[in-house]
Parts: C-alpha cells; sequence; structure tokens
C-alpha cells in the first residue's frame, strides 16, 4: 500500500495545489447524477479531504474528475449515452467556481 501525503504537508514543501478532492470524483456508472450534481455545486475551493478535511489557502485552482471507464451502463453505445450526462455536471462546476474569482 502507500500513504498520500497530506495537502497541508505539500503545501509546505512549496507546491502549489489544485483540488481535486475525492469527493468531486465521478465514476461514469453513478446511479444518482442529481446528487453527483448537487455536491458540485457546493463545491469548496479550499476545503481538501473528506475523511480528514483541511482548509488551505492560496490554491491555484479545482477540478473534478471524471473516470468514463464504465460507459456501457447506459447501453452498448461505446458510451455515447453517457455524453448526455457530463455537460450539465461540468457548467455546474463552472457556476460554483466563480465565486473564487
Amino acid at each position: 500500500g502507500y500513504r498520500l501525503a497530506k495537502p497541508s504537508y505539500l503545501k509546505e514543501q512549496g507546491y502549489r495545489l489544485v483540488n481535486a478532492a475525492e469527493k468531486y470524483y465521478i465514476a461514469c456508472d453513478c446511479a444518482d447524477w442529481e446528487e453527483k450534481k448537487n455536491t458540485i455545486s457546493n463545491f469548496e475551493l479550499h476545503s481538501f479531504g473528506v475523511k480528514e478535511p483541511e482548509h488551505i489557502e492560496d490554491v491555484l485552482g479545482g477540478m473534478i474528475c471524471v473516470w468514463p471507464d464504465r460507459g456501457h451502463t447506459y447501453g452498448p453505445d461505446s458510451g455515447v449515452a453517457l455524453l448526455e450526462y457530463l455537460p450539465p455536471l461540468i457548467s455546474t462546476f463552472g457556476e460554483a467556481f466563480k465565486k473564487y474569482k
């Protein structure tokens, strides 16, 4: 196994951080897209981590992570049907992120 370095440790080492907290990870076989959209709409740029949250100031930015490795969940179309679910999530993230400009 391995242990990930805490964001505060990385910051202390001089790294500039982009928030990619695991609560904003989206697996494309997600059963509840509205729940994910709600989570993303409450994006907190300075809150890192879920199990042991840390508040970090002076962050470069944030991102959501999408894994389309199970696109067949929505039919045998090589993931094309999945495309209808992603634009609303991306738009929601964009709206949520505006408060940090």
